[in-house]
C-alpha cells in the first residue's frame, strides 16, 4: 500500500496517494512497527507475523513525498 501511494505521488495523484498511506495506520502495531504483508481477502499475515524494516521505511518515504519532510522527497514526487 506504502509502495502504491509513492507511485501515485510520483505521477501527482497527490489525492490517491494521500489516501493510501492513510490506509496504512490501520496495520501499524503498537510498536510502530509494520506486518511486512497481507493477504486478502482473508486478511492473513504472510510471512505469518513477520515485520521488517522494509515495510516500515516504504511508509516513511510515502509519507516523505507527500509532506515533503526531507530533500528526498524529490525522488518520489511529480515535478
Amino acid at each position: 500500500t506504502a509502495e502504491c501511494a509513492i507511485a501515485y505521488s510520483a505521477i501527482g495523484d497527490d489525492a490517491t496517494a494521500h489516501e493510501l498511506l492513510a490506509l496504512t495506520n490501520q496495520h501499524r502495531n503498537g510498536d510502530g512497527s509494520y506486518l511486512t504483508g497481507i493477504v486478502y481477502p482473508q486478511r492473513i499475515a504472510f510471512p505469518a507475523m513477520e515485520v521488517s524494516a522494509y515495510t516500515g521505511a516504504a511508509v516513511i518515504l510515502a509519507a516523505d513525498a507527500q509532506l515533503a519532510i526531507s530533500p528526498a522527497h524529490k525522488l518520489f514526487t511529480h515535478h
